[in-house]
């Protein structure tokens, strides 16, 4: 017996042999239930659903059959019956209309089509699905409980704490239907906030940076780095399978302490207590993309609206106003200053 119902609405019928049913053949949790769109709509409209767990609606849902709607219409029509269920949407040939983001606001996930064949994809749904679940354990169960599904080490649990949205500050609620009780709130926010804006959390090109390094030599100094007291200080909570590693900040500033203590150093700024300790050649430790100088405090956009990927300064960069909470702010590269 399948773990899961992934409910596959779509108005291409070959899509349920070449698509659907490869899905639930690559992944044993899976089971894959095909509606075309006016299936659907007649089985939301009677309460004859699939229980299901996950929803994928095809973005063009009206070029076959009678159908008038777009994805959109499909999942506001999902929504109203199954609200606590993720929907995730993708398309063959309308990808850039779909990741536009008033379409990517009403769904968890967007994708191509073709992302969702493969093994490592439908992994990726069976993790998905997990996560949601151990989301789902937690209601009721107060904040606490809630702070455990990211899995923080204890230096960074306060840090955690107060980067929750106050909405959750009591936990998962247990009525979904009120203000934090809806568990794909706080998927988003674990998702499309926590693990990509800078603070408890960073990525890998935060992480080099603040390191000193250039990011291409990042991967040779792990292992000196993770042979501490921290051990591997990657993030491993819910939906840390999407794609991208992140290093929990405070795990990888004690690895740096310990490491220069081990040697009995004087600890200064991070960035160049971590070269001298992990005797990096000039050649491989960060500059700064405007000045050029070595040793850059901080990563910054280019432009307002871009991801922070450009190693500079702080000199060398503004703080913009759009950051909001206690996070890393968010800053544009200052060309003035080139």
């Amino acid at each position: 017996m399948s773990d899961y119902t992934v409910w596959w609405i779509d108005d291409r019928d070959n899509r349920e042999k070449n698509f659907a049913n490869v899905l639930e053949e690559q992944a044993d949790p899976l089971s894959v239930e095909f509606s075309n769109p006016e299936d659907a709509t007649e089985a939301l409209q009677s309460n004859n659903q699939p229980d299901a767990d996950l929803v994928l609606i095809d973005w063009v849902l009206h070029q076959n059959g009678g159908y008038t709607g777009k994805g959109l219409t499909m999942a506001g029509t999902v929504r109203e019956n199954l609200p606590q269920v993720p929907i995730y949407a993708f398309s063959g040939e309308a990808i850039d209309e779909l990741q536009q983001p008033v379409s990517k606001s009403h769904f968890q996930w967007t994708c191509e089509v073709s992302d969702l064949v493969g093994v490592e994809r439908a992994t990726k749904l069976v993790n998905d699905l997990s996560d949601y679940e151990a989301l789902e354990s937690v209601r009721g169960e107060g904040f606490e409980s809630l702070i455990e599904t990211l899995n923080p080490p204890e230096a960074a649990r306060q840090e955690v704490e107060a980067v929750i949205p106050r909405e959750f500050n009591s936990g998962l609620k247990e009525d979904p239907t009120m203000k934090g009780g809806n568990k794909l709130a706080f998927m988003e926010w674990v998702c499309h906030r926590f693990r990509e804006t800078p603070g408890p959390l960073w990525n890998k090109i935060w992480t080099a940076t603040k390191l000193g390094l250039e990011v291409d030599v990042f991967d040779d100094y792990l292992e000196e780095l993770y042979d501490t007291s921290y051990g591997e200080f990657t993030y491993d909570g819910i939906f840390s399978h999407w794609s991208g590693e992140r290093w929990w900040s405070s795990e990888m500033i004690g690895a740096v302490v310990e490491l220069n203590q081990d040697r009995d150093a004087p600890v200064g700024e991070i960035c160049r207590t971590a070269t001298k300790i992990l005797d990096v050649p000039e050649d491989s430790i960060a500059y700064c993309r405007v000045c050029r100088d070595k040793y850059p405090e901080t990563v910054a956009a280019q432009t307002e609206g871009k991801d922070a990927r450009f190693p500079v300064h702080l000199i060398c960069s503004n703080v913009h106003h759009s950051r909001e909470g206690k996070f890393e702010d968010y800053r544009l590269v200052d060309e003035g200053a080139q």
